[in-house]
């Protein structure tokens, strides 16, 4: 026969188990749709052709959920035109040998990926070629 300080402890380990349930569930749905909302397709890109753009980084953004690389290149006129460079996320570039110090502002580089489907100046990086000359995958 159970006690009823036996019954009290078995309610009480119930009620923290529904607690920790309930908090676990209410921190997934506080991040999850950030996550989610931010995290679109590469159908926008052309990954079918992979192009090259040769130009000096201006800014480095690696993040999660993209990491994204801006650049600045010349086009055919001899003009000065900003391109993004769509990266993976921050965890799947540091699998691939990224660190903070891979790249920095000033660096040419040349950039290989999947240009925007719209024309835009964009793209969806695939490799990035460092001033070292070594190529870095993403």
């Amino acid at each position: 026969m159970i006690s009823l300080i036996s019954l009290k402890i078995l309610k009480l380990k119930s009620n923290i188990k529904v607690l920790a349930l309930v908090l676990a569930l209410v921190f997934l749905n506080a991040t999850m749709p950030a996550s989610l909302s931010a995290h679109h397709s590469t159908s926008m890109f052309d990954t079918e052709n992979i192009i090259d753009v040769s130009g000096v980084v201006v800014h480095v953004d690696l993040k999660n959920p993209h990491s994204l690389i801006y650049i600045v290149a010349i086009d055919e006129e001899g003009n000065e035109v900003q391109w993004v460079l769509e990266a993976e996320p921050l965890s799947t570039l540091a699998s691939n040998g990224w660190t903070s110090s891979t790249l920095s502002v000033g660096d040419e580089v040349i950039a290989f990926g999947g240009p925007a489907r719209n024309g835009s100046r964009a793209m969806i990086l695939r490799a990035i070629q460092l001033p070292d000359g070594r190529v870095m995958r993403t």
